[in-house]
């Protein structure tokens, strides 16, 4: 803001053309009721990046485990630790994704610290695990949301709950900045899920927990 003049930035350079595009049906339809509370961003950046993924488990534990697997797998493939973000809205899920990496002594830090105070330390060596609240303004390389439920996301019932759903994912969706994977039980997945076109073909993984095994990361 300069001489009392806003100028609205419309094209988002901190994620990828392909993220942006699956993010937009999620508040395109809001549009015309917020006005210019809600921005659609272009997505005319130059470089795209991989297709956002579904993993559809069959329990919330293959759920977790999905994710703890896809973690090995980024740090097998080279990711350092501290580029890597899981949210989630349910602290229980957290801490058993927590608990999973810790049995394969991957570091990690939580959000929510056990005195309850929340702080991250965004720059240490660690897997950060944090809530879509408290994840607004940071950005991370590679960014897994999980549980995305009929339960935490809904579409059906008080209208202004189910817009605050559809912005809260829309937000957490923009906070990756290259590779990003949404997790959710088959049975309560969120209906948002099938607006936002990542269900089809290839971008739906392995719908069962795998096996967990100890990769080798230099």
């Amino acid at each position: 803001m300069t001489g009392g003049h806003v100028t609205i930035l419309r094209t988002c350079y901190r994620t990828t053309r392909a993220i942006i595009e699956a993010a937009k049906p999620l508040i395109a339809n809001q549009h015309e009721r917020l006005g210019e509370d809600l921005v659609l961003p272009d997505s005319g950046v130059p470089e795209d990046g991989p297709a956002p993924r579904l993993i559809l488990a069959d329990s919330p534990e293959s759920e977790k485990d999905c994710v703890v697997e896809e973690i090995w797998n980024e740090l097998a493939a080279g990711s350092p630790p501290e580029t890597i973000a899981v949210f989630a809205d349910d602290g229980r899920f957290l801490r058993e994704v927590a608990a999973g990496l810790a049995e394969y002594d991957v570091p990690y830090e939580l959000f929510l610290k056990p005195d309850g105070s929340k702080a991250l330390d965004v720059t240490h060596p660690s897997v950060k695990l944090i809530t879509t609240y408290s994840a607004k303004g940071i950005e991370f390389p590679i960014v897994f949301i999980c549980r995305v439920t009929e339960g935490r996301f809904p579409t059906r019932g008080d209208r202004d709950r189910c817009d605050r759903a559809r912005r809260k994912l829309y937000t957490a969706m923009l906070r990756a900045a290259w590779k990003l994977t949404l997790t959710a039980t088959r049975r309560d997945a969120s209906r948002l899920l099938q607006e936002i076109g990542i269900l089809a073909g290839s971008q739906v993984a392995a719908a069962t927990a795998p096996s967990l095994g100890r990769p080798g990361i230099s």
